[in-house]
């Protein structure tokens, strides 16, 4: 009888170890997308504002410009080297590509591994 309660109680306590480990998996995937999706906001964002402030209003902006330059000496020791020169143009890029935030946010809730 004793042998039966012990299986019975490691069955059930596989169980709730299967179900609390799907839980926090399945909170971390989540906790992951969320992120990721605030880290690509960010990054429009910058890239929208160097834009706007390279172009002053105009179609294009004026050639040898160093704002980026300068952003950068000023991010990096604050923020990180994720704020170099040449991320500050990859966001600048981005922005460009995907300036239509509506177009940007239906191509994030089209990514299947977005866990949403």
């Amino acid at each position: 009888m004793e042998k039966n309660k012990i299986q019975h109680l490691n069955i059930t306590t596989d169980k709730l170890f299967d179900d609390i480990r799907n839980i926090i998996e399945q909170g971390r995937r989540q906790a992951y997308a969320a992120t990721n999706q605030i880290v690509l906001l960010t990054y429009w964002h910058i890239g929208r504002r160097i834009v706007e402030e390279e172009q002053h209003g105009k179609a294009r902006a004026q050639y040898g410009t160093r704002l980026i330059k300068t952003l950068a000496e000023q991010l990096v020791p604050k923020y990180g080297a994720t704020f170099c020169k040449r991320n500050l143009d990859y966001f600048r890029q981005f922005y460009l590509c995907f300036n239509d935030l509506e177009r940007l946010y239906r191509l994030q809730t089209l990514r299947p591994e977005s866990g949403m």
